[in-house]
């Protein structure tokens, strides 16, 4: 942006870096485990194999995509079109977004093209919904057995398929078939405050090259 400070140029330029690198590797750094216990958290146990699952985001989708006999294809393009729009906005906009802030800021342009870039900047800012999805699985994960991720998986497994099994195993061993929690890890904050920044970064470059766009049309 013509006229901005060396300062704010410099401090612009850090906190892309500090957006970009937040952003990525936050979507790579386990942030979140789920842990089986009870029955099946014990068969679990005897067979050798860890309890704890590690997950983070981009284990999640694709943790949650549908395997290839899990279900109808109707069913499989319902499921893959909602994953690729999970992709998007999640790891593939966030990222755009900020590249996009980049170029707009950085990048010597006529004003035409920088009310123009401004605009895709906005549209890609909208659809940036990295934050959303934190939020909504930090919210499933403190909801725990009254309103969380945990009361809706000890629901299916109680009251769905594996409702006969479970019925069939409680009053033999007295203990109930399956528990499943979930718990937010200290990792989470690394993608958090990278979204924070990264809306706080694009409210200030938004007011800014607009301010420039209107002093130069």
């Amino acid at each position: 942006v013509v006229g901005a400070p060396p300062t704010a140029r410099y401090l612009v330029m850090l906190s892309l870096v500090v957006c970009v690198v937040g952003m990525v590797s936050g979507l790579f750094i386990p942030s979140f485990h789920t842990v089986w216990g009870k029955f099946m958290g014990g068969i679990v146990a005897l067979l050798g194999q860890d309890d704890v699952n590690h997950w983070s985001l981009v284990t999640l989708l694709v943790g949650a995509t549908p395997g290839p006999n899990e279900v109808t294809w109707l069913e499989k393009l319902a499921m893959g079109i909602a994953m690729v729009i999970l992709w998007a906005i999640i790891v593939v906009v966030p990222v755009a977004y900020m590249v996009a802030l980049g170029v707009v800021w950085f990048v010597p342009m006529k004003a035409s093209w920088q009310y123009a870039g401004l605009t895709v900047c906005q549209v890609l800012g909208a659809w940036a919904a990295v934050d959303v999805c934190l939020l909504a699985i930090a919210v499933s994960a403190f909801g725990g057995a009254s309103f969380g991720v945990e009361a809706f998986v000890n629901q299916i497994i109680h009251q769905g398929q594996m409702a006969v099994l479970s019925d069939l195993v409680e009053p033999m061993l007295h203990t109930t078939l399956c528990a499943f929690d979930l718990y937010v890890d200290v990792a989470v904050l690394l993608p958090i405050c990278a979204a924070l920044l990264m809306d706080v970064l694009g409210i200030y470059l938004y007011r800014s090259i607009k301010a420039a766009v209107a002093q130069n049309r």
